[in-house]
């Protein structure tokens, strides 16, 4: 007789209460920014610090209450290191909050975590390059000085701001002005030391960071351009490849003067900045450059 190859199934031996055994607790892992959280809020005092007592009216020392968070650093905020909106209409900013029944204005300021997954920040150069940017903004806030434009672009008393924290900061050829602070700046290198030797930021906080994601690169498409010449309206023009026309610039011309064809793109954003430095009193195009656009148009 051949052996039956069906298991025998032992009945389960019940509990001592006459139940089945309770089920093994479900696990989880719980990470935390508190420690982040943290040294910045700390970085933030120690910063705040070497700047004077400010004071209100009425003679009686000014303390803004601060709260440090990351922010969402998707699109066009994934620059950034840090983010602040002292009229509370943007994503960090001077909210109300409540706390115990009593409300209360806090400035909220917010700092890029995928910024930490960068093996050269260190913890001493997030905080200069962060905090430190940021600490500027709130006291020029409550000393009621113009630092930076509507359209975020830092002027020269930003800069002016950030050398009381030992730290420069110089234009980097965009809209953003003199709000980027480099790590290879010689004064901001020193300062970025004394951070490290006086601040001594704990490194374990700084450990957590996210990683930004990795899209897809979309396949590259010809990029086209423009150029003609507004001899006459409507003007003439055409529309060639950017790898052709740096063939055949010098050969193209106008039918109906003769001039050469010019990048129209070109014209306009020349157009732009004339225009922008007559109504944003931040804009400070370097008087060369001006003369030399004037002299084009």
């Amino acid at each position: 007789m051949s052996k039956s190859n069906t298991a025998i199934l032992e009945p389960k031996t019940p509990a001592a209460n006459g139940h089945q055994p309770d089920p093994k607790p479900a696990a989880v892992n719980v990470e935390t920014l508190a420690p982040l959280n943290a040294e910045l809020e700390r970085a933030f005092s120690f910063a705040w610090s070497k700047f004077p007592t400010i004071l209100n009216k009425n003679g009686k020392t000014i303390t803004p209450t601060i709260l440090i968070r990351p922010f969402d650093a998707s699109g066009k905020k994934s620059r950034c290191l840090g983010v602040i909106d002292l009229t509370g209409t943007q994503g960090a900013g001077r909210r109300p909050y409540t706390k115990g029944g009593k409300t209360s204005d806090i400035i909220e300021i917010g700092y890029n975590l995928e910024k930490l997954a960068d093996p050269t920040m260190t913890p001493e150069r997030f905080i200069v390059e962060t905090i430190y940017h940021e600490v500027v903004h709130v006291y020029a806030h409550y000393k009621d000085i113009s630092v930076c434009s509507m359209s975020k672009r830092h002027n020269k008393e930003f800069r002016e701001q950030l050398l009381t924290l030992g730290v420069t900061a110089e234009q980097d050829g965009d809209n953003y002005g003199y709000g980027y602070i480099s790590a290879e700046d010689i004064k901001t290198a020193a300062a970025i030391k004394k951070v490290k030797e006086i601040f001594k930021p704990d490194p374990a906080a700084f450990l957590l960071a996210r990683v930004g994601f990795n899209l897809e690169p979309k396949e590259p498409t010809a990029k086209i351009e423009r150029w003609g010449c507004n001899c006459t309206d409507p003007i003439v023009s055409a529309v060639f490849s950017v790898s052709l026309i740096e063939q055949i610039k010098d050969t193209i011309k106008c039918t109906v003067c003769g001039a050469f064809f010019e990048n129209l793109k070109d014209k306009a954003a020349a157009k732009a900045a004339i225009a922008a430095e007559s109504t944003d009193p931040y804009y400070e195009p370097d008087p060369a450059d001006l003369e030399e656009i004037e002299s084009e148009l």
